[in-house]
């Protein structure tokens, strides 16, 4: 056997970009650095991480990232799993976390949303990692940060959707749970009050009364979310012709404990609230289809439920302009996350859960 050059830095022994640009970083880091391999620089890199006001399991991701440990199919297939290598969001190539994150065309859209694109561009081919580092390092404002890794999480919670449950994210929707999420992120602690009804109300933007309607595309999305055998919540959000949320608002309930009581006084809320801005006409949607057709039909409603049936149908005949509309769980998911952060400010002891009454 003739004697052949061999690439150390890489299992297949051949030099590609990425296990070249892995070596420059390695070599680049202080000597003696402790088992976690963080030099001097990766230090300054962590403490910037870990004081973001995200959530743990957000700057846990970021670790993952940095260490090259998410499972992607790329990394699943090295530790000899048993897994199709096609990025299961587009299929067009295999599934690498340069693929993922920066390349991919479902990802694209959301650096656009994000306002990243120049960033984007100046990625080094080969190794996302790095340019994730540099960016960290970088003199990078905290909202530019949370929105990076906002943009991310979105992508690897959009893919995870695609991969595990056959669920295909519109890009739309991932766009508007994006914008959704750098706005909680960046706006926390919310402010919570309490209304004449005792009701505790969660409000983190405020849109000016009589500011149009849903004739210049503006529909308010309401959804429900409970905590068994603990506390009920609901979430209302107000999206304009692009999918851009304008204002969202949660509601807790005491003692509302059945999902479609939960349900109906979300949507009973939420045509108060239209009104209350000034709305004359619009169109609200929400996924619980048997609630939405007791209402349009005037089906003769259960004793439970039939006092707010009532109160909704008075609303509405006040208010021919306004429509009830059934739409899929996947184009109903923002508000489900105003009603869960609304449920989360009750006291801890389980995780709420989405239902479709």
């Amino acid at each position: 056997m003739s004697d052949r050059l061999v690439w150390k830095e890489d299992p297949s022994g051949v030099y590609t970009v990425k296990s070249g640009y892995r070596l420059v970083e390695r070599k680049s880091r202080t000597p003696g650095a402790g088992k976690s391999g963080c030099s001097t620089m990766d230090r300054g890199l962590w403490i910037k991480v870990w004081g973001l006001p995200i959530q743990p399991k957000l700057k846990f991701f970021v670790w993952e990232l940095l260490h090259r440990i998410l499972p992607t199919m790329e990394a699943l297939l090295e530790k000899k799993v048993l897994v199709l290598a096609r990025c299961p969001d587009c299929w067009a190539r295999e599934e690498t976390t340069e693929h993922l994150f920066p390349e991919c065309p479902v990802a694209r859209g959301l650096w656009e949303a994000a306002e990243l694109v120049a960033e984007l561009e100046s990625l080094p081919t080969g190794c996302f990692e790095i340019f994730f580092r540099r960016f960290l390092q970088r003199d990078a404002s905290v909202s530019r940060v949370v929105r990076l890794v906002c943009l991310l999480w979105r992508i690897w919670k959009g893919r995870n959707s695609v991969a595990f449950e056959g669920l295909q994210i519109l890009p739309s929707i991932l766009r508007q749970e994006f914008l959704f999420q750098v706005h909680e992120w960046l706006q926390v602690p919310q402010d919570v009050r309490r209304d004449g009804d005792g009701h505790a109300r969660m409000s983190s933007m405020v849109l000016p009364v009589g500011q149009g309607d849903s004739v210049g595309g503006i529909i308010c999305s309401f959804d429900g979310a409970v905590r068994e055998g603990s506390h009920a919540a609901g979430g209302m959000v107000l999206r304009d012709a692009a999918g851009m949320v304008l204002v969202d608002k949660g509601v807790m309930y005491n003692g509302l404990l059945n999902p479609m009581l939960t349900e109906l006084s979300t949507l009973r809320d939420a045509i108060r609230w239209c009104r209350q801005l000034g709305f004359v006409t619009m169109r609200i949607e929400g996924d619980a289809k048997v609630v939405i057709d007791k209402v349009n039909t005037r089906s003769i409603a259960d004793a439970a439920g039939g006092a707010i049936f009532e109160e909704i149908r008075h609303l509405l005949s006040a208010l021919p302009g306004f429509q009830i509309r059934f739409v899929g769980r996947q184009n109903n998911r923002v508000a489900h996350l105003v009603a869960k952060k609304a449920l989360s400010l009750f006291p801890t002891g389980c995780n709420g859960f989405d239902f479709c009454a």
